[in-house]
C-alpha cells in the first residue's frame, strides 16, 4: 500500500500532512475504535 502512495499524484499533498506511515496507524486506530464503538452500542 505504501508503494501505491508514492506513485499517487497526491503524494505531495500527503507528505505535506505526514508521514504516510503515521497516518496509516492512525486510520487503522480510528477504525478499530469506531467498531468497538459500534459493537458496544
Amino acid at each position: 500500500m505504501l508503494a501505491e502512495i508514492a506513485q499517487s499524484p497526491w503524494s505531495d499533498a500527503l507528505y505535506m500532512i505526514g508521514d504516510p506511515t503515521v497516518l496509516l496507524w492512525c486510520s487503522t486506530i480510528a477504525f478499530v475504535f469506531a467498531g468497538l464503538s459500534l459493537t458496544m452500542g
